[in-house]
């Protein structure tokens, strides 16, 4: 199990596991007969699975790969396309009149499409109040349960809720809690820590009874909710708890590829790293590991050692190096609140500096190369992310840093990388209703503006050598687009596949898109995140199945 997805479901029967593992050319869905020890793989063709669910009836496995909303029947073969999404998979239902409701993080609607496919349509919007998440029908599908998660992005700010669909009334059950699922008259969600929790519920009445009780505890969630854990409607319960073998899925390693595709490892030690950056010598290298800890480390690829920068107990995420390789600056929750900017001398001596607080989510991508910017995006409620900058050294006359806008628009701008020689700005923004890449001139934007990319991309790089951009392709591949500079402007040539392997592009939750590769100082070898796969994918992970739960849970809740 890895990723930021909810990994695992049960069959409505109950007959039948679905999940997501490893294999040896990347991801794959697997199904295993409730009672067999055995699984086989559904899909005949190497896709990136995340977030697997089932049709009512059972007969199909709808997930997400790349950019797309695919299904594929239980009995195996090539998956089917429903549609183009735009952002990492906040999960998807799929009721019995044939509509599929899914959420992502880069929407902060929940949206709907009708299982044979089409155009995704909103189907519940949210007024600046978060992002809609982990959409479940309920029976006979006339109302769908959600969880609304906080601007904060923790669990303990989550919100339950439910639609009821003719009607188009919400109501908000309860907070506190994620991921929530119905079964025989029980409501059962995940709450902080790793807990799972189950009320009573009428299904009819849309409405909470009693309090809750404890279900299990240790199960394994993501940061943002998503809970490994699924119901049938037969009243059975399947569960991954943590810290079991299963979460060594998420172990990645870090190697170097070049341009042939010949791989040759760091020997750095295999994390959950979610993100890296070199360091400008590119002897060193920035990762955020996403694990209990959550926090930045720093590698040294000479002597191939890991020494761990960031000790708060909040998520630090996101680290880019200053231009001299002295400091890093880095995303945090430290002292509560939303992510802000702090920086840290990058040998981990003295104490961690708050550097820009606005109030809202902030995630640094950049720092120029004079030294004088560091790059961000930020969470804007109402302009979805934004590439914004502020001063790295503070403003003469005793006055604090401010953030200043570079790309702010209705749209969703992020991922911005400043070139080697200053003068340009590539970020990815889904202006034309898909993730592409783009350019413009640093810091006066408004010059000018190049699409880079031509059939969507994320996670812009320069190459410091040479007149090269790279960006990670709709498909997973690494691609790189040749470049020339005129007096009228900027020139993008044709993108081209690196090569043909789909690495790990990097960590992407509530409304994050971090990236986990990084170019030499040559531009002839890159630093890439590579999924690490156990000796037998297929049966690999723990998951605990329980009979006969509900009966004894309802017995407590009674007597409460």
């Amino acid at each position: 199990m890895s990723g930021n997805d909810r990994n695992v479901v049960l069959s409505p029967d109950g007959s039948l596991i679905a999940y997501r593992g490893a294999s040896q050319t990347g991801t794959q869905l697997y199904v295993r007969p409730m009672g067999d020890l055995n699984a086989r793989a559904v899909l005949t063709e190497s896709l990136d699975v995340r977030a697997p669910f089932f049709s009512p009836d059972g007969a199909w496995i709808g997930f997400f790969s790349g950019q797309e909303l695919k299904k594929v029947p239980v009995s195996g073969g090539p998956a089917f396309t429903i549609c183009r999404v735009q952002g990492a998979p906040r999960g998807a239902t799929w009721t019995p009149d044939g509509t599929i409701v899914f959420a992502t993080a880069d929407s902060a609607a929940l949206m709907s499409v009708p299982a044979s496919g089409g155009a995704p349509q909103v189907f519940l919007a949210s007024v600046n109040e978060g992002v809609y998440a982990f959409p479940f029908a309920l029976p006979g599908g006339a109302a769908v349960l959600f969880t609304l998660l906080g601007n904060a992005i923790a669990v303990d700010n989550a919100q339950i809720g439910v639609l009821h669909r003719p009607t188009g009334r919400r109501t908000i059950l309860m907070r506190g809690g994620s991921s929530a699922q119905y079964t025989d008259g029980l409501l059962v969600f995940a709450a902080a820590g790793g807990n799972l929790r189950a009320v009573r519920f009428d299904a009819d009445r849309l409405a909470i009874i009693g309090e809750p009780a404890s279900v299990a505890t240790q199960l394994m969630m993501t940061n943002v909710g998503a809970a490994n854990f699924s119901v049938s409607r037969t009243g059975m319960l399947l569960y991954v708890p943590a810290g079991t073998s299963g979460n060594t899925l998420a172990s990645r390693s870090i190697v170097w590829v070049d341009r042939n595709g010949r791989e040759t490892p760091t020997n750095l030690p295999s994390r959950a790293y979610g993100d890296l950056r070199l360091s400008p010598d590119g002897t060193r290298v920035a990762v955020g590991i996403r694990d209990q800890q959550s926090d930045i480390w720093v590698g040294d690829l000479t002597r191939q050692t890991l020494t761990r920068l960031t000790f708060d107990p909040t998520l630090d995420q996101s680290p880019v190096w200053t231009p001299d390789g002295r400091r890093i600056v880095w995303s945090s929750q430290r002292g509560g609140g939303v992510p802000s900017l702090f920086i840290q001398s990058s040998d981990g001596t003295g104490n961690a500096e708050p550097l820009l607080a606005t109030g809202r989510p902030l995630f640094p991508t950049s720092v120029s190369p004079d030294g004088a910017r560091v790059v961000f995006w930020e969470n804007n409620p109402a302009t979805a992310q934004d590439v914004m900058f502020t001063e790295l050294q503070p403003p003469a006359g005793g006055k604090g840093r401010t953030s200043h806008p570079l790309v702010k628009s209705p749209a969703i701008e992020l991922d911005a990388d400043v070139s080697p020689d200053g003068r340009w700005l590539a970020f990815e923004s889904n202006e034309s209703g898909q993730q592409e890449v783009y350019v413009r001139p640093f810091p006066d934007v408004d010059r000018g503006r190049w699409q880079v990319s031509t059939s969507g991309g994320t996670r812009p790089a320069w190459a410091a050598a040479g007149r090269e951009l790279f960006y990670i392709a709709p498909n997973g591949l690494l691609t790189a687009v040749p470049f020339r500079t005129t007096d009228s402007g900027f020139e993008a040539g044709t993108p081209s596949a690196v090569w043909k392997t789909a690495y790990y592009p990097g960590f992407t939750g509530l409304g994050l898109d971090l990236r986990g590769y990084d170019v030499s100082r040559d531009g002839q070898r890159f630093l890439v995140l590579k999924e690490a796969a156990p000796a037998n994918p297929a049966t690999q992970a723990t998951m605990i199945v329980v009979l006969n739960w509900s009966d004894e849970l309802k017995s407590r809740l009674t007597e409460r």
